[in-house]
């Protein structure tokens, strides 16, 4: 195998003279312990949850079902 026996930083100046650009990886944002109000987040929180929203219009002007407790006929 060619070129197993370079260090990393004489591979990072032929990757550089080859014009590419060599950049550290960046890192990872510390997860925030504390909620908004100073208190730890609980332990059902998902930082990544996002809701599914419904983005049809028909959805909020489609009447209500006649079965719902609260419509009345």
């Amino acid at each position: 195998m060619a070129g197993a026996d370079l260090s990393l930083s004489e591979a990072l100046t032929i990757v550089k003279e080859a014009g590419y650009r060599v950049t550290k990886p960046k890192a990872k944002a510390e997860r925030r312990t504390l909620n908004a109000i100073g208190k730890p987040y609980g332990a059902n929180y998902d930082p990544n949850y996002r809701m599914r929203y419904r983005t049809s219009l028909a959805f909020l002007l489609r009447p209500m079902p006649a079965n719902t407790p609260w419509v009345r006929s």
